[in-house]
């Protein structure tokens, strides 16, 4: 009595499943060079930007979620490795100081799906080094070494006037 339904709901039920599967695909993304987006929170508005920090953090975007990455930079060789977040966002810090001078990343992004779907992208690094500048110590720093200049320069001359050569 109960077998020609079940027979019936199995059977219809195996068609419809049948169907549905066969109409979903895959869907390959083409994966896009990524891209370089600040260094150490200082947004890369240069073609060649500049850092002070010889350990510097860069942070940057892939167009495929949870891509594997690549990283490396030349002379000396540094390896890193990590993967895009669900954003496309990725993430490196150099785990050694880099020399002062130009050097050169390499970020490659790779679908976790499909290893010969990658792309790498180029991007040239100057580390210089940081300077002193009235800037950094502040105009109050400056004005007042200006001033002990000034007094120190006073002090001098009222003693050489007052000193009485022989």
């Amino acid at each position: 009595m109960f077998k020609q339904p079940l027979t019936t709901f199995l059977l219809s039920f195996s068609i419809f499943l049948g169907i549905f599967v066969s109409s979903v695909r895959a869907v390959t993304v083409a994966i896009e060079p990524p891209t370089l987006l600040n260094i150490d929170g200082e947004p890369v508005t240069a073609e060649i930007p500049r850092t002070t920090n010889r350990t510097p953090t860069f942070v940057g975007r892939c167009n495929l979620p949870f891509a594997n990455m690549d990283y490396e930079m030349r002379q000396p060789t540094i390896l890193g490795t990590g993967k895009a977040d669900a954003a496309g966002l990725w993430k490196w810090t150099v785990p050694q100081q880099l020399s002062y001078g130009f050097h050169v990343l390499y970020v490659t992004a790779t679908d976790p799906n499909d290893s010969t779907n990658t792309e790498t992208s180029t991007y040239r690094i100057e580390v210089t080094r940081g300077g002193v500048t009235i800037v950094r110590l502040g105009l109050s720093w400056f004005l007042g070494i200006v001033v002990l200049a000034l007094v120190g320069f006073i002090v001098y001359k009222r003693y050489r006037k007052g000193r009485v050569y022989a």
